[in-house]
């Protein structure tokens, strides 16, 4: 039977003050009954185990055998009766059903005149004693490495082995008897306590734990209710502690992303074969890379996207991979944008045995290195033909220099003549007119070629006139042009644009190219390419526009990207506006593009302002000139061209021009630039300081003066042949005018 609570007051034997103050002093639970079951007195301890929600007072409990049967007598009735210490261990059963072994101890209490003053019972908890006798119970118990705990329903913790003690590095005692919150995340704490109290079982939830060190472990546990013979209703729980196996799938998922990540940048799949099963496993990036919708069968990655005459190949690489033999290989493959360029790594795996079992394949889509390395071919058979055009424009300038010379210098002669018997003076005036605007369409024509075929270092950024540029542009164009449109020209003054005139002629070339393969061939007369300019906002406006197929909507937004083309193949590399758009952006413009299908496109290319346009030419002061070249026909023709107005003098070579220069004071030194022997560039470095200021070179070739080693601000200018009348004339007179200045006669 249990103790009584709720007796009157006057059958509670009054207590001495001193015993009151004694009970607060024991740490354990502690009650003073009388010999009829009263509860008499309790300390704080006693209060919080046995506390009775109603009264503030130690609840209701029941006393039991070690083996779970009603007590004969209760210790403190035994006490009472025997007037002796009675000692007992018993299974206590508290208010919440749960039974502890304990030990009970009933010491008798005496009045000062001898009567009896009651029972003071005290209970120590013997439950770790009572198990500790289990000897091969508690080995496997505390041999465990997880955590094993017998706890109530409520957490509180009845029994724990050694493996959580060493796990989480707490003693016993912080366990024994406490909360199981205590050491556990507050996060954790609802959804833990649902576990244990639910009455089922339960596995693989998940919480924190805190150790001594601070850190909390992930332990994952499994939860099982029973009830027990010692101590009623518990739970068994198991816990592992899932720390680093969790931080682990966090790292390799972590790396799996960073993994497909750099897949996708690169444009890498994988694709693994195997061959016990015949399965074949693509991975996401795969699929993705040659468009395999997630629900499709493997075997059409390679009846559908390979192209047919690269299956063999493919089924050769995995037969091989199939010996044990690794393989290399690129194909195409047809794909709903395109075909695309494939290169495979082939890697066979075996197991244990030796025998080969599967086969890994990385995947890479290469069509734009493929395609920037057909580009890189082009650009080097280019480089290859502009060397060539170079030598060739030298050796058809030189000749082409004295006929045009000459031609002027008839011209000049025929016309002071006023009658000839016999001839016709002004068919023959024609007939020169028109052989020399054939010469100067050749030397044009030579003139851009030279001009496209300098490589973007040997020409510094200089103020350009875009007409000239834009003339040579059609020029070259013209076999694209003439069987497909009419072009029409409308060049309204624009500013001065400082540019490299090789690049600023290649952006206006590949515009004028483009649009001219934008117009199907045939019906010129209803087809037009027109190209403008004019000046918007202080800057100038060039317009390039066609009356041809247009652009998609769709497409309007990708022109400008890198081997974007919506050409058929062989008629581009999808380069071309791309590179003209990278030329504008340099210069400080750039372009912008409208279209309409079937009514064609119009770009239009913005260029910053820069440089003054060149002023009227004034005439030329007679002046000493001293001209040098190997050339004996130029000499000729140039002594023919200037004789009236100059005092002319030639020197075949270099050595002969120092000799001259050291006898006499020339105004003037026009010298070819490259010659046997010693050289333009040689002649200028013998020269004084004083008279290198006199020299204007001549050359029909495309090298610069600063490309041989010459200062781009102070060197000579440049003369390029052929030359007309004109062009001699305005040089003649700027740099004789200021010789003349500086050395006056």
């Amino acid at each position: 039977m249990g103790p009584r609570l709720t007796a009157p007051q006057a059958e509670r034997p009054a207590l001495r003050p001193d015993l009151s103050h004694a009970l607060e002093a024991v740490p354990g639970p502690v009650v003073v009954m009388s010999s009829t079951g009263i509860v008499c007195a309790f300390n704080h301890a006693a209060a919080t185990r046995f506390a009775s929600a109603s009264e503030g007072t130690p609840g209701p409990w029941r006393l039991l055998t070690l083996d779970a049967q009603p007590l004969a007598e209760e210790p403190w009735a035994q006490a009472a009766r025997s007037q002796r210490v009675v000692e007992r261990r018993v299974l206590l059963e508290e208010p919440d059903g749960v039974r502890l072994p304990t030990l009970v101890r009933a010491v008798p209490l005496w009045e000062p005149d001898g009567s009896s003053g009651g029972v003071l019972v005290s209970f120590i908890d013997a439950s770790h004693d009572s198990l500790a006798n289990l000897e091969e119970y508690r080995r496997a118990f505390d041999l465990s490495d997880d955590v094993l705990l017998v706890a109530t329903p409520r957490g509180r913790v009845l029994r724990v082995n050694d493996g959580a003690v060493r796990m989480l590095g707490w003693a016993p005692e912080a366990f024994l008897g406490n909360s199981l919150g205590v050491l556990m995340h507050p996060d954790d704490l609802e959804r833990s306590l649902e576990a244990t109290s639910s009455g089922h079982p339960s596995s693989d939830f998940i919480n924190r734990l805190k150790g001594s060190d601070g850190q909390y472990h992930l332990i994952s546990w499994t939860v099982r209710p029973e009830r027990s013979p010692i101590f009623g209703p518990v739970v068994y729980m198991r816990g592992v502690d899932v720390t680093q196996k969790l931080r682990r799938e966090e790292e390799l998922m972590a790396s799996r992303e960073q993994l497909a990540e750099a897949q996708d940048i690169a444009h890498i799949g994988t694709l693994v074969i195997d061959y016990r099963t015949k399965r074949v496993e693509p991975s996401l990036q795969l699929r993705r890379l040659v468009a395999l919708p997630d629900d499709a069968e493997v075997a059409t990655l390679f009846e559908d996207r390979v192209a047919v005459h690269d299956r063999a190949r493919l089924e050769e690489a995995v037969r091989l991979g199939r010996k044990g033999r690794p393989t290399t290989l690129q194909l195409t493959a047809l794909l709903p944008q395109g075909p695309r360029e494939l290169k495979i790594w082939t890697r066979p795996h075996a197991d244990s045995s030796g025998e080969v079992v599967r086969l890994v394949a990385v995947v890479q889509d290469v069509t734009d290195e493929v395609r920037l390395a057909a580009q890189l071919r082009l650009s080097e058979r280019m480089a290859s033909l502009g060397t060539l055009a170079s030598g060739v424009a030298h050796e058809v300038n030189n000749p082409l220099a004295f006929i045009v010379a000459n031609l002027n210098t008839v011209r000049g002669e025929l016309s002071r003549v006023k009658e000839l018997p016999g001839l016709d003076l002004a068919d023959i005036r024609a007939a020169l007119a028109e052989a020399q605007e054939g010469a100067e369409r050749v030397a044009s024509i030579v003139g851009n070629l030279k001009a496209f075929s300098r490589g973007d270092d040997e020409q510094t950024p200089v103020p350009c006139d875009l007409g000239p540029i834009l003339e040579g542009v059609l020029n070259l164009a013209g076999n694209e042009t003439r069987h497909r449109a009419r072009v029409v020209k409308d060049f309204r003054p624009v500013p001065l644009v400082v540019a490299n005139q090789a690049r600023l002629g290649q952006l206006f070339l590949n515009l004028v190219l483009n649009a001219a393969q934008a117009i199907p061939d045939g019906h010129v007369e209803t087809n037009q390419l027109t190209v403008s300019t004019e000046t918007v906002n202080g800057a100038a406006v060039v317009t390039v526009q066609d009356t041809g197929e247009g652009i998609a909507p769709e497409n309007l937004g990708r022109v400008f990207d890198p081997f974007f083309s919506t050409k058929h193949a062989g008629r581009g590399t999808g380069m071309g506006l791309f590179i003209a758009l990278g030329i504008a952006k340099e210069l400080g413009g750039d372009i912008q593009v409208d279209s309409s299908v079937g009514a064609g496109t119009r770009f239009k290319v913005r260029l910053p302002a820069g440089g003054n346009p060149h002023g009227d030419t004034e005439a030329a002061p007679r002046g000493r000139v001293l001209v040098v070249d190997d050339e004996p026909l130029i000499l000729r023709s140039l002594t023919r061209m200037m004789g009236r107005s100059h005092d002319v003098t030639t020197a075949s070579d270099g050595n002969e021009a120092l000799e001259l220069l050291a006898q006499r004071d020339f105004d003037l030194v026009l010298c070819d630039l490259l010659m046997p022997g010693l050289s333009g560039v040689e002649l200028w470095e013998r020269l004084p300081a004083a008279q290198r200021g006199k020299l204007v070179f001549m050359t029909g070739g495309t090298c610069p003066t600063e490309g041989l080693g010459l200062p781009v601000s102070s060197g000579p200018p440049v003369l390029q042949k052929p030359f007309t009348a004109d062009a001699l004339s305005e040089v003649l007179a700027l740099r004789l005018k200021v010789a003349i200045e500086a050395h006056p006669r």
